[in-house]
């Protein structure tokens, strides 16, 4: 299937543009993950470097939802990312290295409150776990 053969009627689905889905639990898959600087009102620089994970949900009504949920990047044990890594059996010993890349396609399920700021709506990801295979 995956030869030199040639490819008719494929049909791809564009995602929604906004964001907003119901409050509730979904199952998704993570498809992307990145480092990146975003703004920060804590922070003395007025940044703050985040780890960040795309994840894919279906919406009730079937559509497909692109989600972000983030942590701040940081080796301290109290910290998000590293209790993000250890919830996921991910935490490298000390001195070793992590591919963040590993987190792609794995089977999530999150859970999503919706919140306003700004007067605009926002679906959030405030709980994220591995799914059991």
């Amino acid at each position: 299937m995956f030869g030199n053969e040639k490819i008719h009627n494929i049909e791809v689905r564009r995602p929604l543009s906004c964001t907003l889905i119901d409050d509730g639990v979904y199952k998704g898959r993570i498809v992307a993950t990145d480092f990146r600087e975003m703004d920060s009102k804590f922070h003395a620089s007025g940044k703050r470097e985040v780890f960040s994970m795309k994840i894919e949900v279906e919406s009730e009504d079937g559509e497909i939802v692109y989600l972000f949920y983030s942590v701040n990047y940081n080796w301290s044990l109290k910290g998000n990312f590293v209790k993000l890594l250890s919830d996921f059996d991910m935490l490298p010993d000390e001195g070793e290295c992590l591919d963040v890349t590993d987190f792609i396609g794995l089977e999530v399920t999150v859970t999503v409150i919706n919140n306003e700021k700004d007067g605009k709506k926002y679906s959030n990801i405030v709980a994220i776990e591995k799914n059991l295979i």
